[in-house]
Parts: structure tokens; sequence; C-alpha cells
């Protein structure tokens, strides 16, 4: 892939990793011309919502 995260040095320090976000890397990311679909990035926004409010609620 031509693409990278810093996932793999935080999983080497014991951390759970997590790597999120719109769209499909494997097919469009990081190349020319690349890019996002607005319904992408609504997606998107309303999934990290709603890990926010799971992080920030209590119960």
């Amino acid at each position: 892939m031509s693409f990278g995260t810093e996932a793999g040095f935080f999983a080497e320090l014991g951390l759970s990793t997590v790597v999120i976000g719109p769209d499909d890397m494997a097919s469009d990311g990081h190349k020319p011309d690349e890019g996002i679909s607005k319904s992408e990035l609504i997606a998107c926004c309303a999934m990290m919502d709603n890990i926010l409010n799971t992080l920030t609620t209590d119960g």
C-alpha cells in the first residue's frame, strides 16, 4: 500500500490501536487525483460523533 499510519508504533507500546476514516485507502488513497465523496465524509462524521458520544457518556 502507498500509505502508512503510526498505528504500528502505538501497538508496539501496548496500546490498542484502530485506524479509521472515510473511503477506501486501497483503491484511492494517496494517489494522483484522489478524492472522497461527500456521502463518505458525512458517514465518517456520523461515525466519529458516535464514537465521541460513546466515550463521553456516563454508564
